[in-house]
């Protein structure tokens, strides 16, 4: 899969669970407020940098040494932003990805129909049995609007899918040791068989 079809997966991701809870009303238990942390700088520089960190780690894997991938906030932040701008069916902005404490918090706020509301995903990646990347979504709401629990078990699957997609580049060989995030920063490493 080329880098600019994994973009428009990760927009997908970000856009579905939007136009599901705003299309079915769902109402939810208001979330505590996530603590405040800084607004994470957008740059090209990171896009660039989140490139070549993957383009290195393909070049390790089908040399078939040992990897280790570093993710920045900065460089998901970066990278979401934009692909968002061309995104022209709902308007997702200020999105803002946090890797703290063992999780991934995505956040942003979303535009329809002239009202604008919070999005909050909060998601956990680990590796299964089997070497390979899963996630689950611990949370994931719009507003006041909490999605239900048949659309988190879609989006989990469609989330290891791009997990697979992205660190197994063609390449069954591959074996995810350890997803570590924390920081600031995700750091995935394997080797290959």
């Amino acid at each position: 899969m080329r880098f600019g079809e994994q973009r428009k997966i990760l927009l997908l991701i970000i856009a579905v669970p939007m136009v599901i809870s705003l299309a079915c009303n769902f109402p939810g238990v208001n979330q505590p407020a996530p603590e405040e942390v800084g607004a994470i700088p957008v740059t090209t520089e990171s896009v660039q940098n989140l490139d070549d960190n993957i383009q290195s780690v393909i070049e390790d894997i089908q040399n078939g040494g040992p990897f280790q991938l570093i993710v920045t906030e900065s460089q998901l932040t970066s990278y979401a932003n934009y692909e968002l701008q061309s995104y022209q069916e709902y308007q997702i902005q200020n999105v803002q990805i946090y890797l703290r404490d063992g999780r991934v918090r995505i956040t942003g706020d979303v535009e329809q129909n002239n009202i604008n509301l919070p999005l909050t995903i909060l998601l956990k990646l680990y590796v299964d049995g089997s070497g390979k990347p899963e996630s689950e979504i611990v949370s994931a709401s719009i507003g006041p609007f909490q999605l239900p629990e048949s659309f988190l078990d879609q989006l989990t699957s469609m989330m290891d899918s791009i997990l697979v997609t992205q660190i197994l580049p063609a390449n069954q060989n591959v074996v995810i040791e350890q997803i570590t995030i924390n920081n600031g920063q995700m750091i995935i490493s394997g080797y290959t068989r």
